[in-house]
């Protein structure tokens, strides 16, 4: 059988398993399946099921519960249900022992038997077993030691009456341990007295005039009953003493302790009991028999935890006087020896109460006597200690005003740090200037490379007007040859026209062959332009990585001075511990002064010791102080060393600036390098849509390439000159900064060593001072005993009035001691008050400092802000450089377009080349002709035939 699920549940309701767990859990099953609630399956083995009539246990079992705890059947845990069954069930509850079948409990039915006498019981008297009706309860711990499910458990299975009185109990036990914890606690040496005693003593007082007041009432009480005795006696004519009470004179028919019938209220403490808790009768004293003894035939009824046979008898007072038939007397009245039996028990109790309380009141008053001297006592030892801490009081006021002096520092520390954080914001503030600068060189880049764009689109339209030019060329053409038959007629007058023709072609001719080589020369001006910009653009981003390295540099420097303010945060936590230790000598003064009165008759012995050891420390003292001297000789040193390593870098950030203004200036050379780039391109443009612009273009554009040469050659030396400072500044920045470290770590040696020698002087002076307090004190105590010594001496010698003088003036005495004592008292509260206010100002010194660090935080994100704009402004460079890769895409594209413009320039030279052999050819046609019509001349309609036939006149270009 798996107990998997058992050990599942005790994990999960964190309860600790007994080493024998497993042998309860299977007894536990074995019961449940003797009981037919639950039943082994058959299909798979080593498994349980739960019979119907075990589900209608389990669901009587958990509605039972439910109700009990006023909940819901559904909230009740299966833990508290399974024990509840299991505890419930018929088998766990049975006789503990075996009972005779005649005899029974008085159960609820029979509740009319009990006035009956006694006779009418069975007269067999013996042992019988009770049952016992209610589940065993686990423990009987008291609640606040129980766990959940006790706890739980106790809930489900209580009353709450029961529950309630059981609480009252306990709180009544806690309130008397805490009474009794208060009562007996330890009274430290060093606690006020004035207060505490004085509250102490009323209460002892009030408590005095209660008991006081107690034992007059009960001597009135007591009178009251001996009045009733003699009345009592004199009534029934008894006049010799009363009978000693004997228990056998009553009717001894039942087995039970006869009660006495009371006449009036019982007096306090009445009820006695034994140790064991079990009632002590007035009448037999003697301790109530257990209810299993013989002859208790109410053993098994219910009674209250709190009832008593008095209870009972008070019971039937109430109602109507009734008293069991068994006590009454023949004649129905009770014999005037049964009242006085009860009178002279109640004076008996009384006269002992008396007794008790007349002895408790002599020891209040021994402890209030006792207390007046303990309180002289403390309030002479209160002076010792006053006379000392005022020493002490003296001692803290120097260290605070060197305290005072240490916050001067920290303030004078902090003011540093200040300054420190602005010329921070002001690099910080250079570094946004820079990028700002940057962002706008790129949106001039930006609008350049747009302006080249569109150049570019006027240049295609450009292309596209040449293109509609040759076709409209073409077309001239055709229309020329259309009509050179009708020109034919005008060849005599336009040969001189077409010579200058032909001149003006030639010559066109020759500064269209110019132009072509000055645009090649253009082109090959404008790719060493390109380079030469591709070289500037390589310089630019090594002169930004160079800037970048130096960022690198200025946000290390910025890591050190946060290292120094963390330094200085520790040195105040170090003065806030040094506080805290201040507050530890308070009280160790204090455990001083106690251990000090116990050690008065010890020091008058070491007094010639201390003399030589407070010689030792002082020569040890001085030597301290002289290595303080040296130590802080050394520090101003290195506070020097560490300035000069300041004004060192204040250069170094000179110089980066003066390097950042380069790189800006480098920057707009830039700049004007890619607006000259697009000058040229406009040239470019504009030498496609007329050859005497581009004339213009490019003679401009010869001397801005000429200016650029001479510009690039001066960034070029530029660039070499801030490589060599920068290589210089990297170097002098690398010394600089092994220095500084060299000399943070002989700082931090030698703040260690400061640190060691002032703990040191600290310690040396504060056993002396420790010493020549105790020589004072010792010397005031021995001048005190001497005093005290002749005092005591007079005072014995001293008469009655004397002894009465002497007591006004230690009342006096006592009265000034107090004075001084609340003197004494304010003047700690004052110093108390100022030691609040020195931690309020470190406190604030350490708000001052979050708010330094808050601010430090703060310049962080700018730094970070700025490094992406850093990373900002790299991206916007390679995306500039990709777009000058497409405009360089786009020059060749043009190269292309114009060596298709040079094709096509070449078939309008070999046209017209052709043309003109055509024209020549027609000429000398013409002139041959014109030989033969002069030989033979013919008829002139003949002649315009002939010239009909000629080949067509030259056209002229336009």
């Amino acid at each position: 059988m798996s107990t998997f699920p058992v050990r599942k549940n005790a994990q999960e309701n964190k309860d600790k398993l007994g080493p024998h767990w497993s042998s309860w859990v299977g007894k536990a099953i074995h019961k449940l399946e003797e009981e037919g609630i639950l039943a082994a399956s058959q299909s798979p083995a080593g498994n349980l099921t739960i019979t119907p009539a075990g589900k209608k246990v389990i669901t009587a079992a958990r509605q039972s519960i439910a109700h009990a705890i006023n909940a819901s059947p559904s909230a009740v845990p299966d833990d508290l249900v399974w024990k509840h069954i299991t505890q419930h069930s018929p088998n766990t509850r049975g006789l503990k022992r075996g009972r005779r079948s005649s005899i029974r409990p008085l159960r609820d039915e029979d509740a009319d038997a009990r006035d009956l006498p006694p006779s009418s019981f069975s007269t067999t008297r013996s042992k019988r077993a009770r049952l016992s009706t209610v589940p065993v309860s686990p423990s009987k711990k008291p609640i606040y030691r129980m766990n959940k499910a006790e706890v739980a458990y106790s809930l489900a299975s209580r009353d709450d009456a029961d529950l309630i009185i059981q609480l009252q109990v306990e709180l009544r036990a806690l309130q008397k341990e805490h009474e009794n914890e208060q009562w007996l606690r330890e009274s430290s040496p060093l606690t006020d007295f004035g207060d505490d005693d004085a509250e102490e003593i009323n209460q002892l007082r009030q408590e005095l005039k209660e008991r006081k007041e107690e034992i007059e009432r009960i001597r009135r009480e007591l009178a009251e009953a001996k009045g009733e005795a003699r009345l009592s006696v004199s009534q029934y004519g008894s006049p010799h003493r009363l009978p000693t009470p004997n228990i056998d004179d009553a009717p001894t028919s039942s087995m039970r302790p006869i009660r006495s019938v009371p006449t009036q209220s019982m007096p306090l403490n009445a009820i006695t009991r034994t140790q064991s808790g079990s009632l002590i009768s007035l009448v037999s004293k003697q301790p109530t028999p257990a209810p299993s003894s013989p002859g208790t035939e109410n053993a098994d009824l219910p009674m209250s935890p709190v009832s008593s046979p008095v209870d009972d008898f008070t019971m039937h007072e109430d109602n109507d006087d009734r008293v069991p038939p068994w006590l009454h007397t023949p004649s129905g009245t009770m014999t005037s020896e049964a009242t006085s039996n009860g009178h002279a028990l109640k004076v008996i109790q009384l006269e002992r109460d008396l007794a008790a309380r007349t002895a408790a009141t002599h020891k209040l008053e021994a402890q209030f006597s006792q207390l007046q001297t303990e309180t002289q006592q403390s309030l002479l030892e209160r002076n010792n200690r006053l006379s000392i801490l005022s020493a002490d009081i003296a001692r803290l006021k120097e260290d605070a005003s060197t305290k005072a002096l240490v916050l001067d520092q920290q303030t004078a520390e902090l003011t540093a740090l200040h300054t420190v954080k602005r010329d921070l914001e002001l690099t910080c503030a250079g570094l946004e200037r820079d990028v700002h600068e940057r962002d706008v060189t790129v949106q001039s880049w930006k609008t350049d490379l747009e302006k080249t764009l569109v150049e570019l689109h006027r240049l295609q339209a450009a292309l596209d007007a040449a293109e509609q030019l040759k076709v409209a060329l073409t077309s001239r053409v055709a229309h020329a040859e259309n009509e050179a038959s009708t020109l034919r007629s005008e060849l005599n007058d336009k040969e001189q026209n077409m010579d200058l023709q032909l001149k003006s072609h030639q010559t066109t001719e020759e500064s269209l062959e110019k132009q072509v080589q000055s645009l090649l020369a253009t082109t090959a001006a404008l790719e060493e332009k390109v380079e030469q910009l591709q070289s500037s653009e390589k310089a630019m981003s090594m002169s930004l990585a160079k800037v970048t390295n130096e960022y690198t540099l200025v946000s290390t420097k910025l890591r050190d001075a946060e290292d120094a303010h963390e330094s200085l945060h520790s040195q105040l936590t170090s003065a806030l511990d040094e506080n805290s230790a201040l507050a530890g000598t308070l009280k160790d003064s204090e455990t001083l002064v106690a251990a000090l009165t116990s050690q008065v008759s010890t020091l008058e012995d070491s007094k010639s010791q201390d003399n030589a050891n407070i010689e030792q420390l002082t020569v040890s003292l001085t030597a301290a102080q002289k290595d303080v001297a040296t130590l802080r000789q050394q520090v101003t040193a290195a506070e020097f060393s560490a300035s000069t390593l300041q004004l060192e870098l204040g250069l170094s950030k000179q110089a980066k600036d003066e390097l950042t203004t380069r790189l800006a200036a480098i920057v707009d050379e830039r700049a004007g390098l890619s607006s000259q780039l697009g000058e040229a391109l406009t040239t470019i443009s504009a030498s496609a849509s007329s050859l005497d612009q581009l004339k213009e273009a490019l003679a401009t554009t010869t001397g801005d390439l000429n200016k650029s040469k001479t510009a690039a050659a001066e960034l070029q030396a530029n660039l070499n000159a801030t490589t060599d400072e920068l290589k210089a500044r990297e170097d002098q920045l690398r010394a600089l900064e092994e220095a500084v470290a060299k000399r943070d770590q002989e700082l931090r040696r030698l703040a260690g060593n400061l640190s060691v020698a002032e703990s040191m002087a600290e310690k040396f002076r504060a056993e002396a001072a420790a010493s020549e307090t105790k020589v004072e004190e010792l010397c005031t105590q021995l001048a005190a005993a001497h005093g005290l010594a002749s005092a005591a001496q007079e005072l014995l010698s001293s008469t009655k009035a004397s002894h009465a003088v002497e007591c006004e003036k230690q009342v006096s005495a006592i009265s000034g001691l107090e004075d001084l004592l609340r003197g004494a008292q304010a003047q700690i509260e004052n110093l108390r008050s100022e030691l609040d206010t020195v931690r309020l100002a470190n406190v604030q010194l350490q708000a001052q400092v979050n708010g330094q660090s808050i601010e430090l935080g703060e310049t962080r994100v700018n730094l970070d802000s700025a490094r992406q704009q850093a990373s900002r402004l790299e991206f916007d460079l390679l995306a500039a450089s990709a777009k000058v890769l497409e405009v360089e895409e786009e020059l060749s594209e043009l190269k292309v377009a114009k060596e298709a413009d040079e094709a096509s320039i070449e078939n309008l030279k070999e046209m017209f080349s052709s043309l003109r052999e055509s024209q020549m050819r027609s000429l000398a046609e013409l002139d041959s002709k014109v030989v033969s019509t002069k030989s033979s001349p013919a008829p002139k309609r003949r002649s315009t035939r002939t010239t009909s036939n000629k080949a067509p006149p030259p056209f002229k270009l336009t």
